[in-house]
């Protein structure tokens, strides 16, 4: 029998709280460190994916044309590549628009997070 879990609504505020702050977090070291205008005019967007590559959290100023397909990027990638093939400290690099991507001047990083 399988264990049902319910989650209380503060709880769940703090959780997710948390990974919006985490996701916005990615996107001010993105912009801080970042050469490109592109960049500095916030032309990106952070997302967190669980392991199946459905988004969890996206940031509070991403362009709606990147988090609408960053799960498909992710799935993607772990559907071509494996998740026995991903370990720690792995990027991989996306820009394939017919996949996940926007088009072919987008390129996306997806990192897999061990825990």
């Amino acid at each position: 029998m399988s264990e049902t879990r319910t989650l209380d609504p503060v709880t769940f505020e703090v959780l997710k709280n948390s990974f919006v702050n985490l996701v916005d977090q990615m996107a001010e070291f993105i912009q801080k460190t970042c050469y490109s205008m592109g960049i500095y005019i916030r032309d990106f967007s952070s997302a967190l994916c669980n392991a199946d590559g459905d988004t969890i959290a996206q940031g509070t100023y991403d362009l709606a044309a990147h988090v609408g397909t960053l799960h498909f990027t992710v799935k993607t990638c772990i559907n071509e590549i494996g998740k026995e093939n991903l370990h720690p400290g792995d990027v991989i690099l996306f820009n394939c628009p017919y996949t996940g991507g926007t088009h072919f001047c987008d390129v996306r990083a997806v990192r897999p997070v061990f825990y």
